[in-house]
C-alpha cells in the first residue's frame, strides 16, 4: 500500500491546527471554529455588545463588565487567529523548502522516500509549534505566571 503524498498540498496543516490545544481553543477550552477575520469579529462582538444593552438595558455597571469580556474574548480571539496564520505561513514556507531540496535532487536519508508523506508532515507542523510555543499563551496564563513570581 502507498503511502500518501503531500508535495503541492497545504490544507492539512488547518486540521492539525484545530485538534491542537494552543491553536484550536480559546483559552485553552472554547474551540476554535471560528473562521471570520479579526476585524470582522469585532464588529460582530460590537453588535452583539449592542444588542444585550438595548434588549436587557443595563446600567454602566453592567455595560462595563460585558465591554470588558469583549476586550477580553476579542484579544484572545486576536491572539489565537495570529498564532495560527503565523504557524500555517510557518508550516507550508517549510514544506516548499523541503519540497525544493527533493526537487533539487539533495540527498535524503537511505529509507525515506522521494516525496513528502505524513511523518514529514508532523515534522513540520510540530516544529512550527514548538518555534512558537513560548509566544502563545493566552493572558489568564499570563496573569498567573506573574502571580506566582510576586509569591515566590
Amino acid at each position: 500500500m502507498e503511502r500518501e503524498k503531500y508535495n503541492k498540498t497545504y490544507n492539512h496543516y488547518d486540521n492539525m491546527m484545530d485538534a491542537h490545544k494552543m491553536t484550536g481553543r480559546l483559552f485553552g477550552v472554547i474551540p476554535f471554529y471560528f473562521k471570520v477575520e479579526k476585524y470582522t469579529m469585532l464588529l460582530f462582538m460590537a453588535i452583539v455588545i449592542v444588542l444585550i444593552q438595548f434588549i436587557f438595558s443595563f446600567g454602566i455597571v453592567g455595560l462595563s463588565i460585558i465591554i470588558a469580556l469583549l476586550v477580553l474574548f476579542n484579544t484572545e480571539y486576536n491572539r489565537v487567529y495570529d498564532l495560527r496564520e503565523k504557524i500555517v505561513l510557518d508550516c507550508i514556507w517549510n514544506q516548499l523548502v523541503f519540497e525544493a531540496e527533493i526537487d533539487s535532487g539533495i540527498s535524503q536519508l537511505p529509507d525515506a522516500p522521494d516525496y513528502i508523506d505524513d511523518i514529514d508532515i508532523n515534522i513540520i507542523f510540530e516544529d512550527a509549534i514548538y518555534n512558537h510555543k513560548k509566544t502563545s499563551h493566552h493572558i489568564f496564563n499570563k496573569v498567573f505566571n506573574k502571580i506566582i513570581e510576586i509569591f515566590k
